[in-house]
């Protein structure tokens, strides 16, 4: 992205708050409020939290889903919906997304580049297992075009940014020309994080011991494929489509195409 490096415009006050803010735990809230396909058809969205210049960026980062308890995972996936009208709105029920980002996740540099990885599952009508994915969208978190700007004098009980906006679901192809396949209209709001009302977890780090990574290793790679760097996003996957409650994310593995 054109938009990385420090802004040599900036009042050195206001580039140590910026610099402040990195050194902490950061929440992400992204609601979508509503979602459109252009054909027909069953599909869900899947969220991800990612920093794809960072080996592992996804270890420490805990989410929530509406108003789950936190769980030690970086993506999720909604529930199923149909699109019978293409081109129609429609409303979600899983539908606000906590991620919070331990130290360290995000800095305005070249080796850091913290997104949201929105994607779009089609179910096959046949099986209702597998999905295919059909379109994706990028949502920068940190650093952040100049529209709208971050408010670098934000204190700790302020935003950072917060605001609404829709995000086209562009194809999934190599051809530059495809259309894209819908589109979402969402809320966002990114400060310093905040623990939830109903206890105070301890603040996720960057930084943990080989051992604890070993451990959840598994786990973490089932939500996170870009964790593991033979492990590429697939076209052709299988998902549940009726997840157990307490789980935050549909288990997705890598199906041949």
């Amino acid at each position: 992205m054109a938009f990385r490096g420090p802004e040599p415009w900036l009042p050195a006050s206001l580039r140590n708050q910026r610099l402040r803010a990195e050194e902490k735990a950061l929440d992400l809230e992204f609601e979508v409020l509503s979602v459109g396909f252009n054909e027909e058809g069953r599909y869900a969205l899947r969220l991800s939290a990612e920093n794809p210049l960072q080996a592992a960026s996804g270890a420490g980062v805990q989410l929530r889903v509406n108003d789950g308890d936190p769980l030690p995972a970086c993506s999720a996936v909604t529930e199923v919906i149909e699109q019978q009208d293409p081109g129609q709105s429609l409303t979600l029920t899983r539908n606000k997304f906590i991620f919070t980002l331990p130290r360290g996740f995000c800095k305005n540099d070249r080796l850091h580049d913290a997104q949201l990885r929105v994607e779009a599952l089609r179910f096959s009508e046949a099986s209702g297992q597998t999905a295919q994915r059909v379109g994706e969208a990028i949502f920068p978190i940190y650093p952040r075009p100049d529209h709208p700007r971050m408010n670098l004098e934000a204190r700790e009980h302020e935003d950072l940014y917060r605001y609404r906006g829709n995000l086209a679901l562009l194809r999934a192809s190599e051809d530059p020309t495809a259309r894209h396949c819908g589109s979402l209209a969402y809320s966002v709001a990114f400060h310093v994080h905040r623990a939830p009302a109903s206890g105070c977890p301890p603040e996720p780090s960057q930084s943990i011991s080989r051992e604890a990574l070993s451990d959840h290793k598994a786990d973490v790679s089932s939500v996170c494929p870009f964790l593991n760097p033979s492990n590429d996003h697939c076209d052709q996957e299988e998902l549940s489509p009726k997840p157990r409650a307490w789980q935050l994310w549909a288990q997705v593995r890598a199906t041949s195409p």
